[in-house]
């Protein structure tokens, strides 16, 4: 669910170093969504600083139902440790012999998934749970990551395989299951449902990317919107996810990205204020949140929300500067980070009023 916004905040944190010193399946492929135009919501949003482990910076992935979140975070020594954060307090989880750590997701159990490095450098899959950390291991290959749990404990991610291609995994009862690609030698799982719906983004045997559905062994194709590039971020009932860039893309427009829902077979795009534009989770009232960017201007960058009834704001932020919302449970809590007033990243919880 959180595979898009890495590399985001790796060049948002290399800037800030250098200034600071359940859905029904469709079938065939997918049609291009509707644009459904940015309006004014009514709710209101208090937003709240969660602090670090002691660093500079720090970044909330998701929370649950229980008000549990979970994330990164530096600490004193300058290390980046996967954090829980509950009433009030921010518990460092710790890492694997790396020192390196995220947490991504979370579910109702407080049993949280992430990744961590090994000695190596090399990445692996991990679970914390009940005070204990454990590596998921790989597909065969170097390095593996979780990005998402159900409420039934199942694990998605994605690990490399012994020729170096990222597979899509599901991690069930100790074993870690290749569930394989689109026809191509790459995918990746972002998210599962409590059914057991899994999405993600794979390559064709013609070489696009493709956004996917996958239950019980079946792969439903939800295609790329002919833009040559489409992934499913996250699913609570319905489906949200990306498609884009355009095939015709030159520069700027190199970055530009469509939000889609997809719900009982039909897809509804939507714009936000900036061309690059993702939607990183859903919950169960079909609420959106996520961060968009436009690099042709050096304007920061904003987290947004889109309600049920289609309207969408940007959250407050901390101050003027780089944000993105990153999860959302179902009372409509919101996390994610936001950019402080002496330019670092906090993990951040936005609360409606």
């Amino acid at each position: 669910m959180r595979q898009l916004n890495s590399m985001i905040v790796s060049a948002l944190l290399a800037g800030l170093a250098a200034a600071c010193n359940d859905a029904p399946e469709a079938t065939g492929p997918s049609p291009a969504p509707g644009n459904q135009a940015v309006t004014t919501a009514a709710t209101t949003y208090s937003v709240k600083n969660l602090g670090t482990l002691g660093g500079n910076n720090s970044e909330a992935m998701a929370i649950n139902n229980v008000g549990q979140t979970v994330g990164w975070s530096q600490t004193k020594s300058g290390q980046t440790h996967a954090f829980s954060q509950h009433a009030g307090t921010m518990t460092d989880l710790g890492a694997l012999s790396g020192g390196f750590s995220q947490a991504i997701d979370v579910n109702d159990a407080g049993v949280v998934v992430g990744y961590s490095t090994l000695l190596s450098g090399a990445e692996r899959a991990v679970r914390w749970q009940n005070g204990t950390k454990k590596s998921l291991g790989t597909l065969g290959g170097r390095n593996s990551e979780a990005t998402g749990i159900n409420q039934n404990g199942v694990i998605v991610g994605w690990s490399e395989i012994k020729s170096g291609d990222r597979h899509a995994f599901v991690y069930q009862n100790g074993v870690m299951k290749d569930i394989g690609t689109l026809g191509g030698k790459t995918s990746v799982a972002e998210d599962i449902s409590n059914a057991g719906r899994v999405v993600g983004g794979s390559r064709t045997a013609t070489g696009e990317g493709h956004a996917f559905a996958w239950v019980n062994g079946k792969f439903q194709d939800l295609g790329d919107a002919g833009t040559g590039s489409g992934d499913a971020t996250a699913i609570n009932g319905k489906i949200v996810g990306i498609f884009g860039p355009p095939p015709d893309a030159e520069g700027a427009e190199l970055e530009t990205t469509q939000p889609f829902i997809f719900s009982a077979g039909v897809f509804t795009g939507f714009n936000t204020r900036r061309h690059t534009s993702i939607p990183y989770d859903v919950n169960q009232d079909g609420i959106v949140v996520g961060g968009d960017e436009d690099e042709r201007f050096d304007d920061g960058a904003d987290a947004w929300v889109r309600q049920a009834d289609g309207t969408i704001q940007t959250l407050p932020e901390l101050a003027d500067g780089l944000d993105a919302a990153h999860g959302i449970n179902k009372f409509g809590t919101i996390v994610g980070f936001s950019q402080g007033p002496d330019g670092w990243l906090r993990a951040v919880v936005w609360r409606p009023m």
